[in-house]
């Protein structure tokens, strides 16, 4: 056991103190920051806009084309963890027209609590988002609309300090987190999940489950030893929630994976999978396009 416990230590899948590896992109659509046509529509309706790309100090910008802007605001994903061309590949794949906004900050859940528990962190990423959109013609005289937040892994830490502050919680319109679901024990030797720091979590998924709100978890099976895995976590939501669990409706998911059970209540949805290895982690954000966005796509296109 103690060999086997080095070795998943030794993959970074214990996330509260180091995140598993960065998945390896998707091929990467071209790189170059490519003009925009001179004519700003985006205030008027519809924006055609060509595929825009920019890093900024706090964030890679990512506008797709033809985004989509209404009453001259567009909406805005903000990922936590993860390599800007998986999000580009998986919004594609859920056809979610939103500037994507992808942070990361390094090894490890740390960075993500620590930085946006601080006053104003919030608003600085959100002010450099709306600097960055504005390079792009259309878009000129646009804002951001509806906000959602994502996360893979470590990434959640970022979008519960988010959620502890009630005024940021307010403009998020919806929290979708693949395998991250984290927290501690309360009782190291009995096992005990620690919920307290998840209060602020749960209480934006009673709003999902009102329909205010869109919340989504995936995860999987992963083992982490010192503190809970995923799947203990959210089965003590579910259970906190009394949001019953039911068979899954397919047999078999995107990238393999292998359905144990799904939960819907309102516009709460849990998917559990199968897996226990970093493969297994790593396919839950490749599968973000698959299960998680495509529900975001439907709530933002009703």
């Amino acid at each position: 056991m103690q060999a086997l416990r080095a070795g998943w230590l030794l993959l970074g899948l214990t996330a509260c103190t180091r995140s598993p590896p960065q998945p390896p992109p998707d091929p990467p659509a071209q790189a170059a920051v490519e003009p925009a046509s001179p004519a700003p529509t985006a205030v008027r309706g519809r924006a055609v806009v060509r595929a825009f790309r920019r890093s900024t100090p706090l964030c890679h910008v990512y506008v797709p084309q033809d985004l989509t802007v209404q009453d001259g605001k567009y909406d805005v994903l903000v990922h936590f963890h993860g390599v800007p061309p998986n999000q580009e590949a998986n919004i594609a794949r859920a056809r979610l027209s939103a500037v994507v906004v992808s942070v990361n900050l390094g090894v490890g859940s740390r960075g993500y609590s620590s930085t946006y528990a601080r006053p104003q962190a919030w608003e600085r990423l959100m002010a450099q988002v709306a600097e960055a959109t504005g390079e792009v013609k259309e878009l000129e005289g646009a804002r951001p609309g509806r906000v959602a937040v994502s996360a893979w892994s470590a990434g959640y830490a970022s979008i519960k300090s988010l959620l502890d502050r009630d005024a940021i919680a307010s403009q998020i319109d919806a929290v979708l987190v693949a395998d991250g679901l984290f927290t501690s024990y309360a009782d190291n030797k009995k096992k005990e999940v620690n919920v307290r720091p998840l209060e602020r979590t749960f209480a934006y998924a009673r709003m999902a489950i009102r329909g205010e709100k869109l919340f989504v978890v995936t995860h999987s099976r992963v083992p982490t030893f010192t503190y809970p895995t995923v799947e203990e976590t959210t089965t003590v939501m579910l259970d906190t929630l009394r949001v019953p669990r039911a068979r899954p409706s397919v047999d078999l998911g995107p990238l393999s994976m292998k359905p144990v059970y799904e939960a819907h209540e309102g516009g709460l949805h849990v998917y559990g999978y199968e897996g226990d290895k970093a493969g297994d982690h790593i396919a839950q954000i490749r599968a973000m396009g698959d299960v998680v966005y495509p529900l975001l796509a439907q709530r933002w296109t009703r």
